[in-house]
């Protein structure tokens, strides 16, 4: 029991560190774990998980380039108001 409770706790401690990564390095990591269990297939139903997990990746990717853009937008707006806090472009 004392052996299952370390490496629970092994794996809670690497989660956590990878909180610190980078985005592209997690993700990149992860979709290597994940083709190296496609290829491998240690269990029944393996793949299904594997393609699940580059899928899910794939959706965060997505929305996290999607709130970049709209960071930039909104700094791109911010900058085209003029010194009276009027947005410039309405006034044309």
């Amino acid at each position: 029991m004392s052996q299952n409770r370390t490496a629970q706790t092994g794996l809670t401690a690497a989660m956590a560190l990878l909180a610190y990564l980078p985005f592209e390095s997690v993700a990149k990591g992860s979709l290597l774990v994940c083709v190296t269990i496609f290829i491998l297939d240690p269990f029944p139903l393996s793949r299904i998980y594997a393609l699940g997990s580059v899928v899910v990746v794939q959706l965060l990717a997505k929305a996290r380039n999607a709130a970049l853009a709209a960071q930039e937008r909104a700094a791109a707006e911010e900058g085209q108001k003029d010194n009276n806090g009027v947005d410039a472009r309405k006034e044309k």
